[in-house]
């Protein structure tokens, strides 16, 4: 932590513990309240929210935010720090204008967000504490009405931003407590100046204290040793109507306290330049100048052993240094290919945490084989188990593959800005020499393709209920991706293996290598170069190379037939008398006998109108026209609401795909496959894997 002393504390410290479990209320809804012995626990459990009293306090309470894990209560927000509350009645609540509130039994307003204007709070309304420790009231999740991180009081955590408007003059800064032990406002404050180039400024009353370096367009880095996995760095932004400054932390273990050395010379009482000291003050003139040269030199190796190994760039546009996420000779372009898709939008530095290779074989065992779980295209899983009892699964992307290396870096890139509850979550990585690995949470009940086609017997797990909800979650998820994150991404993999399931079989997509990013008034892409599945490709991008929000819906449908028939696309059984899985299905919907798709093992446990619904929007998604195939949003809104009429009819699939089959084995005689269609156009010799 950094003090300002001696009054202003400024704890530098972060709430990005994607390594713990949650499992404690992190939500107030509206017709519920916090009294002053309740809490909220954000989900990650590193924050708590509610009511506490200061040491020496003569029953005076206050409502705040403070670290979970600490053993002596750290407070870095407080709500009435102005008004303390002495009845111990008092509650916390949503009000019936949408206004957070603390009220006392009378109901008299102690403390109030003062939001006018949203009327009475929907069903969706609710107060959350996030994981950042952000206090947020939100209309739904995409809707923020108010959050302490915009009324920040003497603490500045990852995600708060201090900032100077120019418009209006206003500035967004810290205020101290007024001592230890009492939380209401105090005589110094922390902001940031209206003067170029900026620097952080601290008040004394109306006075001006003390100032920091000016900002001269990098990020200031942290560094315990060349080799560290710790950084703590400052970011600037600004624009024409505001400058503000973010903090970040990439090891969210890390924890920082005073009693460091100082990195200066300090020259009490010497008077420089006076007439009888001419000599002794170019001596040390000299001196100064000597160390601050070894000091310079020092840091320019320092800085360049960091680069060797992490690769530094540099993000043109608001002057921020990062970190790529590979040596030079690892990749032929730098970071900057990354946002190809996205116009005139920088790249964004990985919000994830680094972890140390040597946690990572402590918790795998040195990669036994024991702890092996699979390997794909690009690497082998492995599962871990962390000091703390968290099982953690590792990804270790193979030597010397070019795709392994692409996909390292563009599933850092891309899963660290996203959050549903069907995606994995990528909790962090490591770069070590050669070695790249990914860490996720660990899912025990495999991946989707393992429990419908690796063992017959695994297949009863999975009874209908628990299929159909793995197809709306599926579906949920694609939504997500499609329209409702901050990034608009297309998959562009989606399969049966890269679906894994937790302990309660909720589905969770993962594998984000191949996917691509778009602007936002972007709706096609085209590529010379097929990657992906076969069997899951849609036609116009196996043929073509086009892809779009719709080829993904097309993935999804193959991936929906399959989970109900239980048979895989690429590998259907030519006892079926169909080419494939998609024609099996269209045939069977065809004849008015849809129900007889269903995978037999499951068949006592459907619900028809279910199952044949489903089968419809997966007719409806492998259309072989991009523009008569639906969107996610109507996906979604098809398979949850049951009252619902579909009253397209979906056209017969004519684009299929299947192996060349040797007559005698049954078997493809080699890994190549074959596109066809009913109007004879055939592709070959595309790359996938």
């Amino acid at each position: 932590m950094v003090r300002l002393p001696p009054y202003v504390v400024i704890f530098l410290v972060t709430s990005l513990s994607l390594l713990l479990l949650g499992g404690s209320d992190d939500r107030l809804t509206p017709g519920e309240f916090i009294s002053l012995n309740e809490t909220l626990v954000s989900d990650a459990g590193e924050f708590v929210f509610g009511f506490f009293s200061p040491t020496n306090s003569t029953g005076d309470f206050y409502a705040g935010v403070w670290y979970n894990n600490i053993p002596q209560r750290t407070v870095i927000w407080v709500a009435n720090r102005e008004k303390p509350i002495n009845d111990s009645s008092a509650t916390l609540r949503i009000s019936d204008d949408s206004n957070l509130v603390i009220v006392d039994s009378e109901g008299g307003i102690f403390w109030s967000s003062n939001l006018s204007g949203f009327g009475t709070p929907g069903n969706d309304t609710a107060a959350v504490l996030y994981n950042s420790g952000n206090l947020v009231l939100r209309a739904n999740s995409h809707n923020i009405l108010w959050q302490s991180f915009d009324h920040p009081t003497d603490t500045f955590v990852p995600g708060m931003k201090i900032l100077y408007n120019y418009r209006n003059h206003s500035t967004r800064y810290l205020t101290s407590w007024k001592d230890a032990n009492d939380p209401s406002p105090g005589n110094f404050s922390l902001g940031i100046g209206s003067s170029t180039p900026a620097q952080f400024l601290i008040w004394s009353g109306t006075k001006l204290y003390r100032r920091s370096q000016v900002w001269i367009g990098k990020m200031f880095i942290g560094l315990r040793a060349i080799n560290t996995t710790a950084v703590v760095y400052i970011t600037m932004t600004e624009d024409d109507d505001e400058i503000g400054i973010t903090l970040g932390v990439s090891d969210a273990s890390l924890m920082l306290s005073s009693g460091g050395e100082d990195l200066y010379l300090r020259l009490m009482d010497i008077s420089l330049g006076t007439s009888g000291s001419k000599t002794k003050a170019r001596r040390i003139v000299i001196i100064v100048s000597l160390s601050a040269i070894i000091v310079c030199l020092a840091c320019i190796f320092i800085l360049w052993k960091f680069s060797e190994v992490f690769g530094v760039f540099k993000d043109p546009k608001n002057g921020k240094l990062l970190c790529d996420l590979s040596s030079s000779t690892d990749f032929a372009n730098n970071i900057s290919g990354s946002n190809e898709f996205i116009e005139g939008k920088p790249h964004q530095g990985p919000e994830l945490p680094l972890i140390g290779f040597e946690n990572i074989l402590l918790a795998t065992n040195n990669f036994s084989e024991s702890n092996k779980l699979g390997k794909g295209g690009f690497g082998i899983v492995y599962k871990g188990n962390l000091p703390g009892g968290k099982e953690i699964a590792v990804k270790r992307l193979l030597r010397g593959s070019r795709q392994g290396m692409e996909e390292f870096k563009n599933e850092v890139i891309l899963i660290a800005k996203l959050q549903h509850r069907n995606l994995v979550k990528l909790l962090a990585f490591c770069i070590h020499g050669e070695e790249k690995l990914l860490v996720y949470e660990y899912m025990p009940n495999k991946s989707l393709d393992f429990l419908l086609f690796a063992d017959p017997t695994q297949k009863t797990e999975l009874d209908w209920g628990k299929r159909f909800n793995i197809i709306k979650g599926i579906a949920r998820a694609l939504l997500y991706l499609h329209q409702d994150s901050r990034l608009r991404i297309i998959h562009r993999d989606l399969k049966a293996s890269n679906v894994l399931l937790d302990e309660e079989m909720n589905p969770k997509v993962s594998d984000f290598g191949l996917a691509k990013i778009f602007g936002g008034n972007q709706d096609e892409a085209n590529t010379d170069r097929v990657v992906g599945t076969y069997g899951y490709m849609s036609p116009e991008y196996a043929m073509e190379g086009l892809f779009s929000v719709k080829s993904d819906v097309y993935s999804y449908g193959v991936l929906l037939l399959e989970i109900v028939s239980g048979f895989r696309n690429s590998s259907f059984p030519l006892a079926m008398d169909s080419p494939n899985l998609l024609a099996y299905a269209w045939q069977l919907w065809n004849e008015g006998n849809a129900e007889d798709y269903v995978d037999p093992s499951i068949a006592c446990s459907c619900a028809r109108a279910e199952v044949v619904r489903s089968i419809h929007v997966g007719l409806l998604c492998v259309q072989d026209s991009p523009s008569d195939r639906p969107a996610m949003s109507s996906v979604v809104f098809m398979l949850e609401n049951e009252e619902a009429t579909i009253s397209a009819a979906p056209k017969q699939p004519i684009f299929t795909i299947q192996r060349n089959l040797n007559p005698d084995t049954g078997h493809p005689p080699d890994d190549t496959y074959q596109v066809y269609s009913y109007n004879n156009v055939t592709v070959t010799a595309a790359e996938g894997r």
